[in-house]
């Protein structure tokens, strides 16, 4: 088995344990958290002169709709699990 197959057996074995995935989710949440950051602050530069429309769109940002909530079930794990199968193959092949 070589280091790309281990990588993949990695994230499909954390995806599918409990722990695993609470533990992707919680990763990949930080590293999307931090995508929504950046986003609120082009979008606080952008609008600072009218005030009505930066407070509605750091709302839209920072405050999840049921879809997003639901997305984020899906997104997240599998945004730690790419980040971190790839971090796997990096400690573990170099």
């Amino acid at each position: 088995m070589g280091y790309e197959i281990g990588a993949v057996k990695w994230a499909i074995g954390m995806l599918l344990t409990p722990v695993g995935f609470v533990s992707l989710y919680i990763f990949g949440g930080g590293i999307w958290g931090t995508v929504t950051d950046f986003e609120a602050v082009l979008h606080t530069i952008q609008y600072v002169d009218q005030p009505q429309r930066l407070v509605k769109g750091l709302i839209e940002i920072y405050v999840p709709t049921p879809d997003e909530l639901l997305e984020s079930l899906i997104i997240y794990p599998v945004t730690g699990a790419i980040i971190g199968a790839v971090l796997w193959y990096k400690g573990s092949k170099f």
